[in-house]
């Protein structure tokens, strides 16, 4: 029996998961939110849909939790692009390695600096 819960053959084509176009295709926050939803809509009709027993039900509801929270980590430990600065400007220079102090010795702001340099980007 094919696995129904962790890579079901009909999310992959082309050797790629769904998932993963998802992501590069609307990025890792929609993404996170689309998890979160399914994760409740399984949760919710945890065995009441036909064909689909309650255990399998939640087994996606947790698939999709752990989705959710790996997205988030992966959000928290990927480094801000620097502003949009002429490359090699000192104005960029300083502002990287600035970004690159904060990063490292203040891991707890790496979810604050990956937004704020997002916003900068603009």
């Amino acid at each position: 029996m094919r696995d129904q819960v962790n890579h079901p053959a009909h999310y992959q084509k082309n050797g790629r998961e769904c998932i993963d176009v998802m992501i590069e295709k609307f990025g890792v926050q929609a993404v996170i939110n689309f998890c979160e939803c399914n994760q409740f809509k399984y949760e919710w009709r945890a065995g009441l849909k036909d064909g689909n027993s309650a255990e399998q039900d939640l087994a996606k509801a947790e698939w999709y939790r752990r989705k959710a929270e790996e997205l988030k980590m992966s959000i928290i430990e990927t480094p801000p692009p620097p502003a949009n600065r002429k490359r090699g400007s000192p104005e960029m220079k300083i502002q990287a390695e600035c970004v690159k102090i904060a990063w490292n010795e203040f891991p707890e702001t790496r979810f604050c600096l990956f937004h704020v340099a997002n916003e900068i980007d603009r």
